[in-house]
């Protein structure tokens, strides 16, 4: 008996080190940090505060958590990881209040079958119970019952521990006729709102992929023309003219992809992006006071992402306002942004980077992109990649060797790149050192070939997230496929590893 109990204490203890290992190595996870958690718990009782009573609505988490961070360059996200929390947001108090009695009467459900229940039925309800109840508990730090096919998966466990395995005969003659009546009314009703959004939606997505197929037989324009047809069949569906518009604006129909835009902002006004794009969209037309008041309404919505402030100085210099452009590059400056190549575009953000005294880190790269040799080391003592334990430093690191004299191991230095490869960003810092080992033992072709590769890895392609996560919000809040790319090409973006960026460009 006693050894019984002692493997029984060895297994569970076993399984519980097992558990907590995988959640602690999921909060590592990119994506699903510990913090990154808390600050979303913390927004979504923010956006409850808001709405206390009713909430927000259904599906308007991503739309209200937009407001309270910048987005990007942080993440988003169409739920509170957290089902309580995501209800608590969405449909307030009264939502919270049917949450509870919701589940007090699975609860209740559950216990009457396993009172009723022989021995054999409660092997099949364990079954049942645990798996609902797993299901449950798992959305205290998700929600993926957001997707339809994981809801219904869910499902199965629930139904498994809550039908009743005596069901009780329906007696009064209403319920025998209303009951039946309204299940098929209902399932009618379903199957033929869910067959006629289908049917939109499988329209919708060949379409948005047929004019970047290789052998494409549309224009941009062309699709974003029959597009309407699929936005009149579900003209609730917002992200179809977010699609449209950006089709438009790649066909440069710039009229009608303001028109889709304007459509799109006016039920989802919280998205930055659409407002960087149609205020390039402005600008091509010429009307800068509508680009300008645009890309402020975008930098309203993400006031941390310096891409959309140098737009607005790239507009606002453009129009003449040389003092409004001024105050604006020196800030971007000031917060680390000199990296960039545009700032050798205009002799103002020239006069305005030599203000500034320039950091090691920065001297760096330029020093390593222009090729020169002097005083490499003392500038990586000083630069931040010191400290750094990246993919980045270790490539830097590398470079820095070869070209000083420096011994190193080069095949243990790009081994601990890849250990530490993590983005594509960092896939392409690896092929680059990849190219600087062949440089540096002369074999041009190779050097060559393997800096293609980097510059593939960074450059911009419509089948490609150029913000990363930024699909979270088509994917999971709309429920629909997207084109990966959502900036258009007009909008200033540079490469998000300026350091990166710069030693690749042409």
């Amino acid at each position: 008996m006693w050894l019984i109990w002692g493997v029984s204490a060895l297994v569970s203890s076993l399984i519980v080190i097992i558990v907590i290992v995988i959640i602690v190595r999921s909060f590592s996870l990119s994506g699903r940090s510990l913090d990154l958690r808390t600050d979303i718990y913390t927004n979504a009782i923010t956006i409850f505060a808001e709405s206390p009573i009713i909430g927000h609505g259904l599906f308007t988490f991503g739309r209200e958590f937009a407001q309270e961070q910048s987005q990007p360059p942080r993440q988003p996200h169409s739920h509170a990881h957290n089902g309580v929390l995501l209800i608590m947001a969405e449909l307030g108090l009264v939502g919270l209040s049917v949450l509870v009695l919701s589940v007090i009467t699975v609860f209740v459900m559950m216990r009457r079958n396993w009172l009723g229940a022989t021995a054999q039925q409660r092997r099949l309800l364990t079954i049942g119970i645990a798996g609902a109840v797993g299901f449950g508990v798992h959305h205290l730090l998700d929600f993926p019952a957001m997707m339809p096919l994981i809801a219904l998966t869910g499902l199965i466990p629930l139904a498994i521990a809550i039908i009743p395995y005596q069901p009780q005969p329906l007696q009064t003659s209403f319920r025998m006729i209303g009951h039946p009546l309204a299940m098929l009314i209902a399932t009618i009703g379903f199957i033929g709102v869910g067959g006629w959004m289908s049917y939109a939606y499988s329209s919708y997505t060949a379409l948005v992929a047929r004019p970047f197929a290789p052998n494409a037989d549309m224009t941009y324009a062309q699709v974003g023309d029959a597009l309407q047809a699929v936005i009149d069949t579900d003209p609730a569906m917002a992200w179809y003219y977010h699609q449209q518009g950006y089709l438009y604006a790649l066909g440069v129909d710039d009229a009608q992809a303001i028109r889709a835009y304007q459509a799109f902002l006016a039920s989802e006004p919280t998205y930055s992006i659409a407002w960087a794009n149609i205020a390039s969209l402005y600008w091509r037309i010429g009307d800068v006071t509508q680009a300008i008041d645009a890309q402020q309404r975008a930098i309203s919505l993400a006031p941390d992402f310096a891409p959309y402030r140098f737009g607005l100085g790239i507009y606002l210099e453009a129009s003449g306002d040389a003092d409004g452009a001024r105050g604006i590059y020196r800030q971007l400056i000031q917060a680390g942004n000199s990296l960039w190549s545009a700032w050798e575009a205009t002799p103002l953000r020239q006069s305005v980077l030599s203000e500034f005294s320039i950091s090691d880190s920065h001297q760096l790269i330029i020093a390593l992109d222009t090729h020169q040799s002097t005083d490499l080391l003392s500038l990586w003592r000083g630069s931040q990649y010191l400290a750094e334990n990246s993919t980045r430093a270790s490539i830097l690191w590398l470079m820095v060797a070869l070209r000083t004299g420096e011994a190193i191991d080069v095949s243990a230095q790009i081994a601990q790149a890849k250990r530490l490869s993590q983005t594509i960003y960092d896939e392409a810092w690896i092929a680059f050192g990849e190219s600087e080992i062949a440089r540096h033992a002369g074999d041009l072709a190779r050097a060559d070939a393997y800096l293609a590769q980097a510059r593939d890895k960074i450059a911009f392609k419509f089948n490609r997230e150029d913000i990363i996560f930024i699909t979270n919000i088509p994917y999971f809040q709309f429920l629909v496929t997207s084109i990966p790319r959502q900036l258009l090409p007009d909008v200033f973006y540079p490469t998000p590893d300026a350091a990166l960026g710069r030693l690749l460009e042409d």
